[in-house]
């Protein structure tokens, strides 16, 4: 689990996938999750952020609010 800012969980959500890219640079991911909100009738959001890992293999996930 990648545990992020103000979050016991990553930005509120549970990973679904992490979907590998190939690129010229080199390997990209992608972190695919879901925010699931039971009040009344259920309401889900995806998050999608690109998603690295360190030198030591940590996860690391950039939160971005708008894609541009």
């Amino acid at each position: 689990m990648l545990v992020t800012p103000g979050s016991s969980t990553t930005y509120e959500t549970q990973c679904d996938f992490v979907f590998p890219f190939t690129a010229r640079k080199g390997p990209f991911y992608m972190l695919d999750a879901d925010r699931w909100k039971p009040s009344g009738n259920f309401e889900g959001n995806y998050l999608w952020l690109p998603y690295d890992f360190s030198a030591t293999g940590a996860p690391t996930a950039n939160y971005y609010q708008d894609w541009i």
